[in-house]
């Protein structure tokens, strides 16, 4: 997980953007009381419906910024192969 506010940041905002771009997307093509949920129609105000899809639109994409940063963490020097291409590379050209 990310350690410092930096990191969160970069997690956070291009999340934020693309709960931005997501809520344009769907809610430029449908109105909300158009949209059913397991057969049941949204009988709240339209800015309520909008609020909520954003927050879950932002939580997703949030998930999937956490997931990227973690698999983009270098892995600890005790879980590295030696044998690795990159360090056996480094290994001959110092030969």
């Amino acid at each position: 997980m990310p350690q410092s506010l930096r990191e969160w940041i970069i997690v956070l905002w291009p999340a934020f953007m693309a709960a931005c771009v997501l809520e344009t997307l769907v809610f430029a093509g449908f109105d909300p009381h158009d949209i059913h949920f397991f057969g049941m129609s949204f009988e709240t105000d339209r800015d309520t419906v909008y609020s909520v899809a954003f927050f879950a639109f932002w939580a997703v994409t949030t998930l999937s910024g956490l997931l990227i940063w973690i698999l983009a963490q270098p892995a600890p020097p005790s879980q590295r192969d030696p044998a690795s291409p990159d360090e056996a590379g480094s290994e001959r050209a110092q030969s």
